[in-house]
């Protein structure tokens, strides 16, 4: 075989009584493996305390979005039973004394974050021609602030450029009858009319 004259390459019996001895680092990986266990668990415990959280954080959103929904609903149903009604009751009524208008209504649209609302425009002498503009037509302006459960109330009380307009308060969304909504149309048309 080759010259080994110091026996270092082929002395299998001086390595397996090395190999025997208790190795002074392997008992010291294995309490390091162990501690490091107990370590490392604390990573599933972060991961199922952050997937508890995820999944509280899930289904308080998916509670927020019925909620959402069912005031959406609320006020739909409003729309139908009260506000639409007394907005075209008064618009007839405008329109037989000479004036115009029409009713508006916006859907909700979750993404582009807009509420749905009604507005009804008004002219005090024949029909609006072209898109009205707050500065210059009277109108009632019905926005849901679904979070709120209420309806936010706008009202422009111009004519031909006189007057002012902006939000003037906000109702109830419970609480909402054509009488409530015919009340604030008139104070338009006092204050349009002027």
């Amino acid at each position: 075989m080759g010259p080994d004259a110091e026996a270092k390459i082929l002395n299998f019996t001086r390595l397996h009584a090395v190999s025997n001895r208790p190795h002074p680092s392997r008992n010291g990986h294995a309490r390091a493996r162990q501690a490091s266990a107990d370590l490392l668990g604390e990573i599933d415990q972060i991961f199922d305390r952050r997937a508890r959280s995820l999944h509280e954080a899930a289904e308080q959103h998916a509670q927020v979005d019925a909620e959402r929904a069912r005031t959406q609903e609320e006020f739909s149903a409003a729309c139908s039973a009260e506000i639409r009604p007394a907005m075209q009751a008064f618009l007839d009524r405008i329109r037989k004394r000479g004036g115009g208008g029409f009713v508006e209504e916006r859907e909700a649209n979750a993404a582009d974050g807009v509420a749905p609302g009604i507005t009804l425009w008004m002219s005090l002498f024949g029909d609006i021609i072209g898109s009205p503009h707050p500065d210059q037509h009277p109108f009632l302006q019905l926005d849901l602030d679904a979070a709120q459960r209420q309806v936010l109330v706008a009202a422009g009380h111009m004519w031909q450029g006189r007057d002012t307009s902006g939000r003037v308060g906000s109702w109830d969304l419970a609480e909402i009858t054509s009488d409530t909504v015919t009340e604030e149309l008139l104070a338009v048309l006092r204050k349009a009319a002027g």
